[in-house]
């Protein structure tokens, strides 16, 4: 899905993880990890100037969102959280 990225301003295409993270939607984040959009133990996916959704998840204070993401990523070998 491409859309405007609610978690930077100006016209940043991003994921839906993206998206639900900036939003504070948890049971949408764990619903996407789930379905596969990330691998277990893999680097989170990026946008368009370099930001994962856990910096989104931060970014908006989602603190469980955050840990629910950090849980899934895990110790990916050259991860960027």
């Amino acid at each position: 899905m491409e859309q405007r990225c609610a978690c930077v301003a100006g016209a940043v295409k991003c994921s839906d993880l993206h998206l639900a993270a900036a939003a504070g939607d948890l049971a949408a984040v764990r619903a996407l990890l789930a379905a596969g959009c990330c691998p277990a133990n893999a680097a989170l996916p990026l946008d368009a100037i370099n930001r994962s959704p856990l910096h989104a998840a931060c970014a908006h204070g989602r603190a469980d969102v955050a840990r629910a993401l950090l849980e899934h990523a895990g110790h990916a070998a050259g991860a960027v959280y």
